[in-house]
């Protein structure tokens, strides 16, 4: 609720809050009035130029002109995701504890040592990180589940690559794997903190790519193991590439990406007791039936989900970030000098 109280916060203090600049994604510019939400359609009313209605998903960002508070340089920041942030923090910093161990082999005691140290490392770290920042709940996953995917991506690769490699060095570019995960993905969402229906599809994408690339290769009769681990780590760097494409030009809430997600999960279930039913033993076909059992189950959660019932309510569907930085950004009508609004989605 916090995300409307500060909008009705900001129409109360600015009366009609005349926006400076309605900025849409795609570069279009508005001048107008923010009169209300519905759901996950924002309602302006144009300068002279009657009512417009745009999506969230469409608008980059809001500008109030108006003074909103007496305090300069004041801001208030979305921390809602900073436990979760702090509970990966330290369950990494106990694996890497254990990975380091086993790359160092220092001894029973060493490595317990390793762990626990890991793990007061990775809560103090992230814990103090978030103090000051913008820690969404859709932040937070977000860097909980490039961190996961970098650390699998570090491990695949070199035995996707290498040799019987050495577990040291899966180990290693695991590690780091990980490290650059949380890092490139914490600094991307730095200054657009991205909505949960947002996240909930980029991080949905990659298992689904993945998933159907391995239909593919059994389609294919493909059985060089190494060729299969490396072209499904692919698939899955694709899937994450186009949730970030689809996610900037869709309206899409987290409960009907993960609705979908449920369908698909069920017809590959239904695709597996058909297997079981009629006893098919060649792989082609097989996978044939369990690739349109998952894409007829995700197309029909997906139409499912667009009834009613499905929908985020406003509270939840109408995330920004930060929730709402207050900022001093020079003289306003050529004279005031002091404190404007500046929402951001």
């Amino acid at each position: 609720m916090r995300h409307i109280h500060t909008l009705l916060a900001v129409l109360l203090l600015c009366g009609a809050a005349s926006a400076d600049l309605v900025t849409a994604r795609d570069g279009r510019e508005w001048k107008g009035t923010l009169t209300s939400v519905r759901d996950t359609m924002l309602v302006f009313q144009k300068d002279g130029d009657g009512e417009l209605i745009l999506p969230r998903s469409q608008i980059e960002k809001i500008v109030f002109p108006e003074f909103v508070m007496t305090s300069s340089g004041r801001r208030t920041v979305d921390r809602s995701g900073r436990v979760e942030l702090a509970v990966y923090g330290t369950t990494a910093g106990i694996v890497d504890g254990f990975m380091l161990s086993a790359i160092l082999e220092p001894g029973d005691v060493a490595s317990s040592a390793l762990s626990l140290a890991g793990g007061i490392a990775g809560f103090a770290g992230s814990w103090s990180w978030s103090r000051s920042r913008s820690v969404s709940d859709s932040r937070a996953w977000l860097m909980t589940y490039m961190g996961s995917w970098g650390m699998w991506q570090g491990i695949g690769w070199p035995l996707t690559l290498a040799d019987d490699p050495s577990h040291k060095v899966f180990l290693a570019t695991g590690m780091l794997g990980q490290a650059v995960g949380v890092i490139a993905s914490g600094i991307i969402s730095a200054d657009d903190d991205i909505p949960a229906g947002d996240v909930t599809l980029i991080t949905s994408l990659p298992g689904w790519t993945s998933i159907y690339w391995l239909y593919t290769a059994a389609m294919l009769d493909i059985r060089n193991e190494k060729t299969i681990l490396g072209t499904t780590l692919m698939a899955g760097n694709v899937g994450i590439l186009a949730g970030a494409m689809l996610a900037r030009r869709m309206d899409v809430s987290r409960t009907k990406v993960r609705l979908t997600n449920i369908g698909g999960t069920l017809g590959a279930v239904a695709g597996g007791l058909v297997l079981a039913t009629v006893n098919v033993e060649n792989g082609r076909v097989a996978s044939s039936i369990l690739m349109g059992t998952t894409t007829a189950g995700m197309l029909l959660a997906w139409r499912m989900s667009n009834g009613g019932g499905t929908s985020e309510v406003s509270s939840s569907t109408f995330e920004m970030s930060p929730t709402m930085v207050i900022s001093r950004l020079g003289t306003f009508s050529g004279a005031h000098p002091g404190v404007g609004a500046r929402w951001h989605f």
